[in-house]
């Protein structure tokens, strides 16, 4: 099956825009060549900074490297390594340029110094207080961890140097300042890590294998009754009540950077791990082993504690083809449940877990509950992504936003994108209402219903710039520009959304 582009099936006419870029957008720095800033009389275009997504934190992360000549002299080359964090504006409705809000001074990245070498990936621990500023790093201590490769990640402690003559936010160390995680077994590799809220849990690594928990040890210095009591404690929940101010339970004497492991599950006897997909917003991590990858064990790490979900498993019609694997046949890659078609959002303050059921084209919206899984919604892929009726082919990429509590559907390359409010739905079955307990929600209590875009034909995602080709969307409301390095906060424009939803008939 081919894109269906030619033959699309959106009408000609687009309507406005409901679903906006917010002005002004972050920009983080380019890569130059040494002899040229401009990259003007390179002969090639000049190489992009690497960037991340920092969720916890809402940072768009850049990471660069510059090498500095003393005298000179190539033998005394320096190489330093910086994070240059980005804070993208907080979630809520558009401010247009029209409104003024072009006018708007994006903040001031927060620069953090960081030892050389290669960064797959970047995280800087977020404010355990609420309330705290995010940039701040002088109140309470913070840890950045950097992805060095798929089998290693090194954790930093970040220092405050008043007295370096740069401007740089805080500088990470290596030697006692610096723990590193190593994959030992041969086949293993990192898919995801992230900093925990969850008391006794500072940070979660994902692997081929399972799920990794760890406590920091030796980084939370706890305040200091005189110059010379200088003490941290142990990580997890009660070093960084000690780190607040409140009241210390224990006190060691102040040692070099340590993980602690406190937690492993570990996917015995069945097949590695396949994919990994973390909502921010709940907490709540997913991960897909077993036949087809359709096998799902689920965590939850908020400031309550680390929950241990039980394990789902996806239906035959949710999984698709991948349900339809027998655990006995060998491995099918072309029929396993990949990354790339599954995302957790938060909607309405409700989890719930997408997967795109290629074979028939459709995007199944799944209830998350604490002891259930629940089909809720169904949405049909092809008028959204562009593509003929029928089976969603592999090339087509699926990428979703949530934005001010709608689900955004953007057809890849196109500039287009469609709104989805979920809490309508046209229901298939007439079963009783229900009340949406947690505690007593089995699979069967909510009928199954289709949920339709606001409007009949995908619209414009407003503020685009004229190559829409290099956009790529991250987190849950955020839109990189990866050709300009640019970075957007997806905004709802809840008056053309009425408009579109109510004067073309195809809203719910």
């Amino acid at each position: 099956m081919t894109r269906g582009r030619e033959g699309s099936t959106t009408s000609s006419a687009t309507p406005p825009p409901h679903v906006v870029l917010c002005d002004p957008p972050v920009t983080f720095a380019r890569a130059e060549a040494p002899d040229d800033p401009s990259g003007a009389g390179s002969s090639g275009a000049p190489a992009q900074s690497r960037f991340f997504f920092d969720e916890a934190n809402d940072w768009v992360i850049a990471h660069e490297e510059t090498v500095a000549n003393d005298d000179d002299d190539d033998d005394d080359a320096t190489t330093t390594g910086r994070l240059r964090c980005h804070p993208l504006p907080p979630r809520g409705l558009a401010r247009r340029a029209a409104s003024g809000a072009a006018s708007r001074v994006p903040p001031r990245p927060v620069s953090i110094r960081v030892p050389k070498g290669p960064a797959l990936d970047a995280r800087v621990s977020p404010q355990w207080k609420p309330g705290l500023d995010r940039r701040d790093f002088r109140v309470a201590p913070r840890l950045v961890a950097i992805k060095r490769s798929d089998v290693a990640i090194d954790v930093y402690r970040v220092n405050v140097d008043d007295d370096d003559g740069d401007d740089d936010d805080g500088v990470a160390r290596g030697g006692h300042s610096c723990a590193r995680y190593e994959l030992r077994r041969a086949g293993e590799r990192i898919l995801f890590f992230f900093w925990s809220l969850a008391p006794g849990v500072d940070l979660v690594v994902v692997t081929t294998r399972g799920l990794e928990q760890y406590a920091c040890a030796g980084c939370w210095e706890a305040p200091a009754e005189d110059d010379d009591a200088a003490a941290v404690t142990l990580g997890g929940g009660a070093s960084r009540a000690n780190a607040e101010g409140e009241a210390p339970t224990s006190q060691v004497p102040k040692t070099e950077l340590a993980l602690v492991p406190v937690g492993e599950k570990r996917m015995k006897g069945e097949r590695p791990v396949g994919w990994c997909a973390y909502d921010v917003d709940s907490k709540l991590v997913m991960l897909g082993s077993g036949p087809g990858h359709a096998r799902l064990n689920a965590w939850q790490f908020s400031a309550a504690g680390a929950i241990k979900l039980p394990r789902f498993d996806l239906p035959r019609d949710a999984a698709g083809a991948a349900g339809e694997i027998d655990p006995a046949s060998p491995r099918d890659s072309s029929a396993m449940l990949r990354g790339e078609d599954v995302r957790l959002f938060t909607l309405y303050g409700r989890v719930f877990l997408a997967v795109a059921d290629r074979p028939r084209g459709e995007l199944a919206l799944h209830r998350v509950h604490r002891d259930a899984l629940v089909k809720e919604r169904v949405v049909n892929l092809s008028p959204l992504l562009l593509y003929t009726e029928g089976a969603l082919p592999r090339g087509v990429r699926l990428d979703l936003s949530v934005v001010d509590n709608v689900l955004c559907v953007h057809a890849a390359g196109s500039g287009l994108v469609s709104a989805i409010d979920v809490a309508a739905v046209h229901t298939v079955s007439s079963n009783e209402p229900n009340g949406d307990d947690d505690d007593g929600v089995r699979s069967g209590d909510l009928p199954v219903g289709e949920a339709k875009p606001l409007g009949a034909t995908p619209c414009r995602l407003g503020g685009a710039p004229a190559d829409v080709r290099g956009l790529t969307f991250v987190g849950a409301d955020v839109v990189v520009d990866v050709a300009t390095g640019r970075a957007w906060k997806l905004a709802l424009d809840l008056r053309a959304a009425s408009d579109v939803a109510g004067g073309e008939g195809g809203g719910v």
